[in-house]
């Protein structure tokens, strides 16, 4: 129990008795007060358990932010129809970092690199570590014509349908972040809209708000001070079979965002994106 919780408990209770002895009526409001007393007791734990799990998925989101923009892109992938040759980025690394999901057995995710007069970038899927990982974006179009010709996704075409959680808030948190920033590697030219970063704490929110600066178009004093009056507080709202979570995200290309994302609590996991509300338009002014 707190130190404080406890101390105000005791404090009450000599109140208490010393009060019985005058006045009943004020005993019965000394006893209101121990019982708010012990609810906000309960509310500390709820505060701490949140902070805790703030803190934690700001520092997934920095982590995995530094992993995937700090790999360079190799050559044999800035050309024509590039093939994997082995030695690139091992995408199955990220759960180093996001260790409260994992992906089923028997499945690892993998990557082909897309590359055109308009940019590159990689394109995730999970596949079965019976079968051989595709090497190119041509093969990987071949082999999963089914699920590129389906209109509705179709079960098991998604990468984050092989995706586990371990049910804890964090996971499901830590799933929203790999959907939202899995492929935020090797993105060359045009790619490099694709920067959509959570935010969970004031400070990095704060921090996100400073890094608005030249060469990009600085917010204005007024921007500032609406951007500052966010609350990036992610929520996670445990339901008997959805859960719903909260994420505000920044993307230099438009600004602040509020997403509600629902997720299928049993596995797979199925993501579905409830509502986005811009919090503050921005554009940084830069054009690739």
């Amino acid at each position: 129990m707190n130190k404080k919780l406890m101390y105000c408990i005791l404090l009450g209770a000599m109140l208490l008795t010393s009060a019985c002895m005058f006045d009943f009526q004020l005993s019965e409001r000394i006893i209101n007060i121990l019982s708010k007393v012990q609810n906000l007791g309960g509310g500390l734990d709820v505060i701490e358990k949140t902070d805790a799990l703030v803190s934690a998925w700001q520092e997934d989101i920095d982590q995995l932010k530094r992993l995937l923009t700090s790999q360079s892109i190799p050559d044999h992938l800035l050309v024509d129809d590039p093939v994997m040759m082995g030695g690139e980025f091992d995408l199955m690394s990220i759960f180093d970092i996001l260790d409260h999901i994992r992906m089923e057995e028997g499945y690892k995710l993998a990557y082909v690199y897309h590359y055109d007069f308009m940019g590159g970038y990689p394109i995730v899927y999970a596949y079965n570590i019976e079968a051989e990982p595709f090497v190119s974006h041509q093969e990987y179009l071949a082999g999963r014509a089914e699920c590129l010709a389906a209109d509705d996704a179709l079960p098991g075409c998604s990468a984050l349908d092989h995706v586990e959680t371990d049910g804890s808030d964090l996971g499901y948190l830590q799933l929203v972040l790999l959907d939202l920033m899995g492929s935020q590697f090797y993105r060359y030219w045009h790619a490099q809209y694709n920067d959509t970063t959570p935010i969970a704490t004031q400070t990095a929110l704060e921090e996100m708000i400073a890094s608005v600066s030249d060469p990009y178009i600085p917010l204005t004093d007024q921007e500032q001070k609406k951007a500052k009056a966010i609350d990036p507080t992610p929520q996670v709202n445990i339901g008997e079979d959805v859960i719903r979570v909260r994420v505000v995200w920044f993307t230099k290309w438009g600004g602040f965002y509020e997403s509600w994302v629902e997720i299928q609590k049993e596995f797979p996991h199925t993501i579905i994106q409830d509502s986005t509300e811009n919090l503050l338009e921005y554009d940084c002014g830069l054009m690739f």
